[in-house]
């Protein structure tokens, strides 16, 4: 039996398998979809980054950093270049003042973390959960979504939607 199994390979999830395998649990990581990565979607296009999600992190507290750097990519992290936010009206740009643009986005953040500005990776935000799923990639299974979870002899037991089921001490 898998020690835990982990819902989905976006971010938190991808994030989530790879502490778990650090601590020394076996993981079952189960994304529904064809990739992992969840919102975020780094594309490269004639020498330009184009971000279909997120394209930054808060510079503020440092986990993000943290991780960057167990991960080994700690050096591809860049700086805010350009500060300042716009709205499209339908009409015409309104700039926004500092901190409204991440309250419209649902970003709960203190200001004084706003203030601190936002960070990227210099191929985008990818590079992040590219490195993650690097290190957690044999545990990945795409395209296997869960449709039910019940407890299971002091575990769980997962159905999948290909009609499978797998078993795991924690989910």
């Amino acid at each position: 039996m898998t020690d835990v199994i982990v819902v989905g390979a976006g971010l938190a999830g991808l994030a989530a398998a790879y502490e778990t395998q650090r601590a020394g649990a076996s993981v079952l990581l189960l994304e529904s979809e064809r990739r992992a990565g969840g919102v975020v979607a780094t594309e490269a296009a004639d020498g330009w980054v184009v971000e279909g999600g997120p394209d930054s992190f808060l510079a503020a507290g440092g986990a993000v950093a943290t991780l960057a750097a167990e991960l080994g990519i700690f050096d591809r992290i860049l700086d805010q270049s350009a500060h300042g936010s716009a709205l499209w009206t339908g009409a015409a740009f309104e700039t926004l003042p500092e901190g409204d643009a991440a309250a419209l986005l649902g970003i709960q953040a203190k200001p004084e973390d706003i203030e601190a500005g936002h960070r990227t990776f210099a191929a985008g935000m990818g590079e992040l959960t590219g490195a993650l799923l690097a290190a957690v990639q044999p545990a990945l299974r795409l395209g296997v979504g869960v449709s039910g979870i019940f407890p299971s002899n002091g575990g769980f037991r997962l159905s999948t939607t290909g009609g499978s089921v797998v078993t795991g001490d924690a989910v």
